[in-house]
């Protein structure tokens, strides 16, 4: 599937959690949200919900949307944040 979406196509969901940060993207195809990559990594920065360390968060933000990129083939530029607690 890599290089078969153009990016204004693509819809990325991103999960930040104290262990793990997910990357979930997709397309829609016929109507319908059609999953093309899912990444997970480890979260550091973050301690029961709370930021402690940005620049790791962010770097941990980085790895996890390089990795869904790598996956899917397209580069994400737009995502929809779910952050717990």
């Amino acid at each position: 599937m890599p290089g078969q979406a153009h990016h204004e196509n693509i819809i990325a969901g991103l999960d930040i959690g104290t262990s793990k940060i997910g990357v979930t993207a997709g397309k829609i195809v016929g109507g319908k949200l059609e999953v093309i990559g899912i990444s997970i990594s480890s979260s550091t920065g973050i301690r029961k919900g709370m930021v402690i360390n940005i620049d790791s968060v962010l770097r941990s933000l980085e790895e996890a949307v390089k990795e869904a990129e790598s996956s899917i083939g397209v580069e994400i530029n737009k995502v929809y944040v779910s952050i717990t607690g």
